[in-house]
């Protein structure tokens, strides 16, 4: 199964409903987001927005019909490529149930009505004046149109910020100009050889700031960057009076710029006693275990943004020659970078996904762990709601009821994935009473194989989602593939308090190996598109090439239950929860994993506790 691709501009029509509206939402996700209206391509979309500002209310409402000409959502409907053919569209009432159903999900706009929608970034900025004059004679702290004094209404997005918009010189594409004669002869001074690793960094952490425009978002993600690499942020030495200017004079670009810094990496870091320069294993770390305790759950463009500063720094100390003697260490590290922007962004949208709609129905069926949370009974006909009381909404609270997963759990057994013998044995059975749950682990795993759902199991289940029993139950049935995991130990602080004859007794009765059943939609994400450079034999060159590259190596740690089903020898796995999901290239620095065993207690003697005999410090 191909990964998904940015939304082309004359896609092919859709046939499943479900996979339909996920195209719809991502399309206008794509369109709304930052990267795309900053763009020269969203220049219309931009004007489209302005011009939807409403004077008496003070929002952005944009009308829907601005889209239905698009090709890129109109041609999403099959019907739309047959002229007065029945079925939804674009601008009928069944697309418009379509869309509004497709973007209660979107990251990107809000549904305000049937004709309208508005950009959240914009409804976040929306802002309400105290009002001066209400017709009750009240304050209400609302505005409303009685009120003399105008709505107050923040500057949308397409007023940037004043300088916001200039070149920061941290672009994707961002190069440094070629460097001058002048410049060389500051960069043999500023990172000779017989400088210690640790000032020339110093140096060239100041000397980058210096070229570069950095935004707060910036600053936020670099300062944690080096601050996780054991570089300090402090006051710079220089304080502008009229006596440290002097001394300025006849300084070295190196010491003015160590007197300039705001970044220190201490003296005790050129020790390679205490200290090592591991430019890989940071990048490894701090992408995989420490970014998301600075930013929960990033999404594409915050991944965007802290990978483009990390891959801009690399080229500039490899631009400048700073440290040469690690230059295949950088280069290793800027791999990193750029396989951990891919990896990162599968894991923001996996984690909405996993551990998937079959697993999720063979743990609410069989009183796994997400029976209490999921619900397998969510509606009660003919209630009164009392004051307060909120009515349910099916389209923002889709929960698995009791009859969708068992039509989940039969349709699975009838894929090429289940043998005959589980076929036969659920087909005219209660699954309540053939099959259950037992041996329960929770532990690390990691992919090693990713398989696709087959071309016949994705036409069954069209098939499947076109009949009418199906229709009538509201369940979109997806077709399955399959991940193979073995098991991995997680990195943490835990077994180094345990005594030894504990540690690894997760792994005791476990088997070497789990298979798992997963809908395409999540191995969809495991899939993306990289350019790589390549050898063309024929011209002897390197050129850029399309790639599909995997999400083999990606980690988790999981709760695991093994299925039974009475008469089946087969032995089936199900993820009944997902803790967490990692890059393949998972790390701790050693800083982080406490290797040495935990000492007794004892008493510090005098002279341990910097004190005197008599006890006086």
């Amino acid at each position: 199964m191909a990964p998904k691709k940015i939304p082309s501009e004359a896609p092919a029509p859709i046939q499943d409903r479900l996979m339909r509206k996920d195209a719809i939402r991502d399309k206008f996700d794509y369109y709304f987001s930052a990267e795309y209206l900053n763009s020269p391509q969203g220049a219309r979309l931009k004007n489209i927005i302005s011009d939807s500002h409403n004077r008496n209310t003070g929002r952005f409402l944009i009308p829907l019909g601005c889209f239905a000409r698009w090709k890129s959502f109109k041609l999403l409907f099959p019907s739309a490529w047959v002229a007065g053919s029945p079925g939804p569209k674009f601008g009928n009432v069944e697309g418009k149930e379509e869309i509004m159903e497709a973007l209660q999900t979107s990251k990107t706009v809000n549904v305000v009505d049937t004709k309208h929608i508005e950009r959240k970034y914009d409804a976040a900025r929306y802002r309400l004046q105290t009002n001066q004059n209400d017709s009750d004679g009240g304050e209400d702290g609302a505005w409303d149109l009685s009120d003399n004094s105008p709505l107050y209404v923040a500057p949308s997005f397409v007023l940037p910020v004043k300088k916001m918009s200039e070149v920061t010189g941290l672009e994707k594409d961002y190069a440094d100009a070629p460097i001058t004669p002048a410049e060389h002869q500051e960069n043999l001074d500023c990172y000779h050889p017989d400088r210690q690793i640790h000032d020339r960094l110093e140096v060239a952490i100041q000397r980058f700031k210096a070229r570069r425009k950095f935004h707060t978002s910036h600053s936020t993600a670099f300062n944690a960057w080096l601050k996780f690499g054991g570089v300090e942020t402090g006051d710079r030495k220089f304080n502008g009076k009229f006596d440290e200017k002097e001394k300025l004079e006849g300084m070295s670009a190196f010491d003015k710029a160590i007197e300039f810094a705001t970044h220190q990496v201490g003296d005790d870091k050129g020790d390679p006693k205490l200290w090592v320069v591991d430019f890989v294993g940071v990048a490894e770390a701090f992408l995989s275990s420490e970014l998301h305790k600075t930013l929960f759950d990033p999404d594409a463009e915050q991944i965007d943004l802290v990978c483009g500063i990390m891959t801009n720094f690399y080229n500039y100390i490899l631009h400048h020659d700073v440290c040469p003697e690690y230059q295949t260490e950088i280069f290793a590290a800027r791999a990193v970078v750029k396989l951990g922007r891919n990896q990162l962004i599968a894991i923001h949208k996996l984690g909405g996904l996993v551990p998937g709609d079959f697993n999720v129905a063979c743990s609410v069926l069989l009183d796994g762990s997400l029976a209490g949370t999921r619900g397998v009974s969510y509606a009660v006909p003919e209630v009164e709601l009392e004051a307060g009381d909120i009515a349910w909404n099916p389209i923002k609270e889709n929960l698995l009821t009791a009859e969708k997963a068992r039509a989940i759990i039969k349709m699975a057994c009838t894929s090429s994935l289940a043998s005959d013998q589980l076929f036969d044995a659920v087909a005219e059975a209660d699954l309540s009473n053939i099959m259950s749950m037992d041996e329960t682990f929770e532990l690390g795993l990691e992919v090693v194989e990713i398989h696709p759902p087959t071309q016949d199991d994705i036409e069954g289940y069209n098939n499947a989602n076109m009949d009418e029993v199906q229709v009538r139950k509201n369940v979109v049935l997806k077709p399955l593939g399959k991940l193979v995991c073995k098991t991995w130990k997680i990195p943490a602080f835990v077994d180094h308090d345990l005594p030894k004859h504990l540690r690894d007794l997760t792994f005791k009765d476990a088997p070497k190996t789990f298979t798992f059943w997963v809908e395409g939609d999540i191995i969809d994400h495991m899939f993306w598109e990289s350019k790589e450079e390549v050898l063309n034999e024929k011209i002897g060159k390197m050129e850029k090439k399309d790639m599909v590259e995997s999400f083999v190596g990606m980690k988790m740690s999981a709760r695991v239950r093994r299925l039974k089903v009475k008469g089946v020898e087969e032995c089936l796995w199900v993820l009944d929860g997902v803790n967490s999901l990692y890059c393949s290239f998972y790390n701790l620095i050693l800083n982080d994993l406490m290797p040495h065993p935990w000492k007794g207690v004892r008493l510090l003697t005098n002279e341990e506790q910097g004190g005197s005999e008599d006890g006086s410090h």
